[in-house]
């Protein structure tokens, strides 16, 4: 029994088909992610320098589009119980 006054509240858990439509966005991300890896890697081959800085600041944005992404699947998995 919980001591009188204290509820324990779960989050509403969000709809499966949005939590499957997250993941897979997620994975399209991660997709696009390894492309620029590909291209950093071809322009590194290739040396060319002047590709770098973009693909620097296109790396760089889908790091922070993927962490968002995985922040939300957490929270997602924590309100489920998981």
């Amino acid at each position: 029994a919980q001591p009188e006054g204290l509820t324990t509240r779960r989050a509403p858990v969000p709809d499966r088909a949005q939590f499957i439509a997250a993941l897979e966005a997620e994975h399209a991300a991660f997709e696009e992610f390894v492309g620029v890896l590909e291209s950093e890697s071809a322009a590194l081959a290739g040396n060319d320098i002047d590709a770098l800085p973009a693909l620097a600041r296109a790396k760089s944005d889908k790091v922070v589009l993927l962490s968002r992404m995985f922040e939300e699947r957490r929270a997602f998995m924590h309100a489920a119980g998981f």
